[in-house]
C-alpha cells in the first residue's frame, strides 16, 4: 500500500490532505484506534506443526478516511506492549507505541485515537501516555461509548460490504480478516483495534463545517 509523502492540514474544512508520489492527493478526516495489551492465545506454525503460543499483546491502527468517497484506508499498524520503548544495551528491544505515535503526527498529522476498555485497564495506560516525554504532540484520546460488541462487528462488515475498506494485504492485519471471515470468533487484538476504528468512523462521521 502506498504511503503518502507530505501532507497538509485545512484549518478551516478541519481536514488532512495527503499528497503521493505519482502525483495524486486526497482530502482525508484521520482518526486512529488503540486496543490495549491483553492476554492472547494464537496458533503458529513452527517446524511443521501447529503450536498455541500465549502472549500479551496490543495494536494500534491508525486509519484515513477519504471524506468524498467514504472509503477507509488502513494506513498503519502497530503491535505494542508498552508506551516507551524498552532498551537493552542502547537497543530497542520493545518498540513502544510512542514511536508510533510520533511518526504518525509527522506524516499524517494524526492527533485523535478512539479506544474502549475497562476503567482500570485503560487508566494506566493513558497516564503513560500522558507523563510520556517521548510523545509530542500529545494524542487525544476518545472513548468509544458502548458495550455491545456485536455492534462494533457489524461496523467492520458494513464497511467491507459497500467496498469502502482497504488495509496491507502483506500485513497482519489482513491475516487476522481472513480468519474473521472463516468465523474466527476470538477477538483478536488487531481485529477489535479494527472494530473500533470503524465504529467511531461511523459514530462520529466527518461534517463539514458551515460558514455562518
Amino acid at each position: 500500500m502506498e504511503r503518502p509523502i507530505n501532507s497538509h492540514y485545512n484549518v478551516e474544512r478541519r481536514t488532512v490532505t495527503l499528497f503521493f508520489n505519482d502525483g495524486e492527493s486526497g482530502e482525508y478526516c484521520i482518526r486512529g484506534a488503540i486496543c490495549w495489551p491483553r492476554p492472547v492465545e494464537e496458533m503458529v506454525t513452527q517446524n511443521g506443526q501447529g503450536v498455541l503460543v500465549r502472549k500479551v499483546e496490543g495494536y494500534a491502527l491508525l486509519g484515513c478516511q477519504d471524506i468524498h468517497t467514504g472509503v477507509i484506508w488502513v494506513m498503519e499498524e502497530q503491535p505494542f506492549v508498552v508506551i516507551d520503548s524498552i532498551l537493552d544495551k542502547g537497543k530497542i528491544t520493545y518498540e513502544g507505541l510512542s514511536l508510533w505515535f510520533n511518526r504518525n503526527w509527522a506524516k499524517y498529522l494524526s492527533k485523535k485515537y478512539y479506544f474502549q476498555d475497562e476503567y482500570e485497564l485503560s487508566r494506566q495506560y493513558r497516564l503513560n501516555i500522558s507523563r510520556s516525554k517521548m510523545i509530542e504532540p500529545k494524542p487525544t484520546l476518545i472513548q468509544i461509548d458502548t458495550t455491545k460488541d456485536v455492534d462494533l462487528t457489524h461496523s467492520i462488515w458494513r464497511f467491507i460490504s459497500l467496498k469502502q475498506l482497504r488495509y496491507d494485504k502483506t500485513g497482519y492485519l489482513y491475516q487476522k480478516l481472513n480468519l474473521l471471515k472463516q468465523d474466527d470468533k476470538s477477538l483478536n487484538p488487531a481485529i477489535y483495534a479494527l472494530q473500533l476504528l470503524c465504529f467511531g468512523f461511523e459514530r462520529y462521521p466527518y461534517k463539514e463545517r458551515i460558514a455562518a
